[in-house]
C-alpha cells in the first residue's frame, strides 16, 4: 500500500487517503488504511474516526460498522469526541450506542463523554441526563462551565427538573456561584415560574451571594409577573439601580395596582 506522497507526513498522507476513501463511501479500504496507521504506531485522530462513523453508519449500518470500529484502538479521548459529535447533533440513540460500545470493549469514559451527553439530554428533557449527571458527579467533574451550559439547554428544553437537581449538585460541589443561579433564573423565567425566581433569592442569600444588576432585574421582572409587588419594590431598593428596565417593571406593577401616585 503506497500512501506517502510528495514527502508528506506520514499521519497526514495516511488521513488524506481515509478521506479520499471515505468520499467514495469505500468503508473497507478506508478501515485497512486505519489499521495501518496504527500498526505503524501512528495516532487515530478523532475527525477521522468521526467521519468513519458517519459514512460507516450511513453504508454499513451501526452492527458492522461498530465490528469495524472494535478492530482499532479508541482512545477514550477519541471516544469522548465521537459522543460529543453526536450529542451536539441531538442523537442520544446514537450517545447511547458508542456507551454500550465502551462498556463492551472495556473503554473507560471520560468525563467529557458525559459531560456532552447530559447536555444533549438536557435540551431533550430525557432523562438519562440524571445519569450522567450521577456519573460527573462520581467522578468528581461537575464545574461552573458544565453548569451553565446544561441549564442554558433546561431553558431550551423547558427542563426544570434536572436544572433544579443541577443546583442541588453544584451546592454540594461548591461550584453554585452567581453565574449558576443567574442560568437558572433564565430556566424557571423562561417557563413562566416566576415565584420560584422570586424564591431563589433565599437560597442565593443562603450560599452568601448578592445578585447582581442583571439578576435583580430578573428577580424585579418576576417578583411583578407572580404579583409579589412589594417584594418587586424591595428588589429594587436592594439592586441600588437606576435602570430603566427595572423602573419600567415597577410601573407596570402600579399599573395593576391601579396606584396611579406610587
Amino acid at each position: 500500500m503506497t500512501v506517502v506522497r510528495n514527502g508528506a507526513p506520514p499521519a497526514r498522507a495516511f488521513a488524506r487517503v481515509v478521506k479520499e476513501a471515505l468520499k467514495r463511501n469505500d468503508v473497507a479500504a478506508a478501515a485497512e488504511v486505519m489499521q495501518a496507521m496504527q500498526a505503524k504506531g501512528l495516532y487515530l485522530p478523532a475527525h477521522i474516526v468521526t467521519h468513519f462513523m458517519q459514512v460507516g453508519l450511513a453504508v454499513l449500518g451501526e452492527t458492522e460498522v461498530l465490528a469495524q470500529l472494535a478492530a482499532f484502538t479508541i482512545s477514550p479521548e477519541c471516544l469522548a469526541a465521537l459522543v460529543n459529535h453526536f450529542a451536539v447533533e441531538g442523537n442520544v440513540d446514537r450517545v447511547e450506542m458508542l456507551f454500550a460500545f465502551a462498556e463492551k470493549q472495556g473503554i473507560e469514559l471520560s468525563s467529557s463523554a458525559y459531560d456532552a451527553a447530559m447536555k444533549a439530554t438536557a435540551r431533550q428533557s430525557d432523562r438519562r441526563a440524571f445519569t450522567y449527571l450521577a456519573r460527573l458527579l462520581a467522578a468528581g467533574h461537575l464545574a461552573e462551565g458544565t453548569c451553565v451550559q446544561t441549564l442554558v439547554y433546561c431553558a431550551e428544553g423547558h427542563n426544570v427538573p434536572l436544572a433544579e437537581h443541577v443546583l442541588t449538585a453544584a451546592r454540594k460541589q461548591g461550584c453554585a456561584t452567581l453565574v449558576v443561579y443567574s442560568a437558572l433564573v433564565r430556566v424557571y423565567n423562561s417557563c413562566r415560574l416566576f415565584h420560584k425566581t422570586c424564591d431563589l433569592y433565599k437560597t442565593l442569600a443562603e450560599d452568601g451571594l448578592e445578585p447582581d444588576t442583571v439578576m435583580y432585574g430578573g428577580l424585579i421582572k418576576a417578583a411583578v409577573e407572580c404579583g409579589r409587588l412589594d417584594l418587586s419594590r424591595t428588589f429594587l431598593r436592594k439592586s441600588g439601580s437606576m435602570d430603566i428596565q427595572n423602573y419600567m417593571s415597577l410601573f407596570r406593577a402600579c399599573g395593576r395596582e391601579k396606584n396611579v401616585p406610587r
